[in-house]
């Protein structure tokens, strides 16, 4: 027998509600409708063993959820959603580490949003959650994060300058992190668009104060203000490609991160002619530091003549002047390079390169060091990564997350190898904050020749071959590199000449698989290497399930000339990682997905990281069974660590 949902609803308020089947000339005061009910219990069980150490952290769940559609005098004016979540949990620790602890408690979680004047104009929207959730972690134990959240956006239509604004505020705490925090933070956004014929104008302004606090003492406050102004002009008729870009861009940074930096660049691209392009760029930058202040012109110009579609011959100047506090570095130069491109039968292609440039700089530092500031850099899945710059300065790096609100701890989320001239980032994943394909901002100081004009040279050859429509592909680039002393002294860097080599084969075969083979060979006086890379990725169904899968190995031998008095030393380092997953359903109305990741790293140090994870849901008609499990082992320092994760959720929705 169905029952018809029943709400409850105070009898002061029954004069201002009217039934869903009220005819259209009764105002309503308030609509309630689309109710939604649902509870649920769920058990984790998670468990950690060390050599010397071991725990259980038991945990049992209930919840009672409730959810109902409202609108507010006329849907027009005011509707959304409002959706409560009564949570009760009972927690048994015991553990080598700390006495047996039990916990219990009662809580209300929330999700509530709306919007008013959806058809005016000028609709604002908000939102107000509350919610805990269970944060997954590649190769170590989940935990928990409890976030509160406030958002706004109100735009504003218009024809010729529409606008919109945006407030948010979250405050976040995590709980089962090595090192657990606290992390407030408000966001406020103006943005602004206007177009006319030939002009894109865009426009934001963002401000955010962060604060954040952790259980090592190591409290961070920042804020900052960005502003960001781009125009295009577009100038082309047809066949012609004429257009002026332009830019300016202000960062403000208080508090962990003192500095204001100042953008200015504009880029022209103009078509002389169908056979015939030319182009010039310029930017300024100026960054303020306490102790520093660096200010930065650079130039650049360009002329490409094109031959009967294929080759293509292409001249450039450019031009830099930088100036410090301590003196100034400046540096001009320019090249020619060739670009041949030739399609072939059987839907082919080839591409040959060549190209040289000559670049004259002088230093005239009082100290032998220059900044470095906002590298971006993306966590792959090896979780390591070079710095674009040799000669770095290792306790002078800074690990940012990409807004630059979180500076990321050394020895906690990251660590710094250097091998030879260069710097490696490793992402930490048994303690790390980071995740896979995380965006980082990173600074350093490198070291350079404070009083020195030397000229550099360099020759680049290159070849490129796709074959039946991009199914095979090879490629190869030669790089030769040399320095010449003009005038001063290599005090802290010695002058080198390097030449460099990279050779590969790429495959790809049925549905999505690719495989890829690269060799990386460098020479210098400094140091030599060999990298040999190889990566496989494929996707595709099987037994009536859908998989995922992916290799990625890269293997260094180096030999640097310079760390030692002999002149030489030799290491060899190799990262490998594998991943996949494979998902099926089963007995029509259960889906089962099964996860594995792999990383062994060998050289720099020795670990190997093993996860093992299931999911499996049920659903039968308003009940659903969800059994998630995952286990980790880490191998590192010569000592085994593991840790296991079962939880058990069973929903009933009404």
């Amino acid at each position: 027998m169905n029952r018809r949902k029943v709400l409850l609803i105070p009898l002061a308020t029954l004069p201002l509600l009217a039934p869903g089947e009220a005819t259209a000339q009764v105002t309503r005061i308030l609509q309630l409708k689309n109710l939604r009910q649902s509870v649920e219990a769920s058990y984790q069980l998670k468990a950690s063993q060390a050599e010397l150490t071991s725990s259980t952290d038991n945990t049992l769940q209930e919840d009672y959820r409730i959810g109902v559609d409202y609108a507010i005098y006329r849907p027009r004016l005011l509707h959304g959603e409002v959706n409560l979540d009564i949570r009760a949990d009972q927690n048994l620790y015991t553990g080598s580490n700390r006495s047996t602890n039990q916990t219990n408690g009662v809580g209300l979680l929330y999700d509530i949003n709306g919007i008013f004047l959806d058809r005016f104009p000028y609709p604002l929207s908000f939102n107000y959650s509350s919610n805990i959730t269970e944060v997954p972690r590649e190769f170590a134990s989940s935990y928990r994060q409890q976030t509160d959240n406030l958002s706004l956006q109100l735009p504003i239509t218009s024809q010729l300058l529409p606008v919109v604004f945006s407030y948010n505020r979250n405050s976040s705490q995590t709980n089962g992190l090595e090192i657990d925090s606290t992390t407030k933070s408000e966001t406020y956004t103006f943005g602004a668009t206007h177009h006319l014929k030939h002009s894109q104008t865009y426009f934001t302004i963002s401000g955010t104060t962060t604060d954040l606090s952790s259980e090592g003492g190591d409290d961070q406050r920042s804020s900052n203000i960005d502003a960001n102004l781009n125009n295009t002009l577009d100038f082309g008729t047809a066949g012609l490609n004429r257009m002026l870009y332009t830019r300016a861009h202000v960062v403000t940074q208080r508090g962990l991160n003192e500095s204001r930096t100042t953008d200015l660049s504009t880029s022209l691209n103009w078509d002389l002619g169908r056979a015939l392009e030319s182009g010039a760029d310029y930017s300024f930058n100026l960054r303020e530091e306490p102790t520093q202040d660096q200010t930065s012109n650079s130039a650049r110009a360009w002329l490409q003549h094109q031959l009967f579609s294929s080759l293509f011959t292409r001249l450039d100047a450019e031009g830099t002047n930088r100036t410090l506090n301590g003196g100034s570095e400046k540096s001009g130069g320019g090249g020619v390079s060739l670009n041949y491109r030739k399609l072939l039968p059987a839907e082919s292609s080839m591409h040959l390169s060549a190209g040289k440039h000559y670049l004259v700089t002088s230093n005239h530092l009082d100290e032998g060091n220059q900044g470095v500031f906002g590298e971006p850099q993306t966590v792959g899945n090896l979780y390591v990564f070079t710095l674009s710059q040799q000669n770095v300065a290792p306790d002078t790096i800074l690990v940012w997350n990409e807004s630059r609100t979180v500076r990321y701890n050394k020895g906690t989320d990251y660590d710094v190898r250097t091998n030879g001239p260069d710097t490696e980032i490793v992402i930490l994943v048994d303690t790390t904050r980071i995740k896979l394909n995380d965006k980082l901002s990173i600074d350093y100081k490198m070291l350079v020749n404070s009083n020195i004009t030397y000229a550099t040279t360099r020759t680049n050859l290159g070849a490129d071959l796709s074959l039946r429509g991009g199914k095979y592909r090879l490629y190869t680039n030669w790089s030769d590199t040399s320095q010449e002393l003009i005038s001063g002294a290599a005090d802290q860097v010695n002058l080198t000449g390097s030449k460099s080599l990279r050779a590969g084969f790429e495959m790809r075969m049925v549905e999505a698989d690719t495989l890829l083979f690269e060799y990386d060979k460098l020479s210098s006086s400094a140091e030599s290497s060999q990298t040999f890379k190889g990566a496989f990725t494929s996707s595709g169904t099987w037994w009536q399930g859908r998989y995922n899968f992916n290799a990625t190995d890269r293997y260094i031998t180096r030999e640097s000339k310079l760390l030692n008095g002999n002149g030489s030393r030799s290491d060899d380092s190799n990262v490998f990682s594998a991943g996949g997953s494979y998902s099926t359903s089963f007995m029509t109305a259960a889906q089962l997905t099964a996860t594995a990741n792999y990383l062994n790293t060998i050289g720099f140090t020795n670990s190997n990281h093993l996860m093992l994870g299931v999911d499996v849901r049920w659903r039968m008609r308003r009940l659903t069974i969800n059994a998630i499990s995952q286990a980790n082992f880490r191998y590192s320092s010569g000592a085994w660590t593991s840790d296991q994760n079962i939880l058990v959720r069973l929903s009933r929705q009404f």
